[in-house]
């Protein structure tokens, strides 16, 4: 049996911006990059292609 592996994707891409070995993990990296893009959707899907979850990332606060 294979190890699992998370891919990190955004809407458009063809290649993972990012992979993980955990759910956890691919979940805190595609936050991350959410952060520094400004913020949005992190949408999780199973293997299907069906939407599991939906969350939206706020963007890093502003420094005053």
């Amino acid at each position: 049996m294979g190890a699992s592996v998370w891919e990190v994707l955004r809407p458009d891409a063809k290649q993972p911006s990012a992979t993980a070995a955990t759910l956890a993990e691919a979940q805190t990296r595609a936050r991350e990059l959410l952060v520094n893009v400004g913020g949005g959707q992190l949408v999780l899907k199973d293997d299907s292609g069906t939407t599991t979850s939906v969350e939206r990332v706020a963007p890093r606060p502003r420094k005053p």
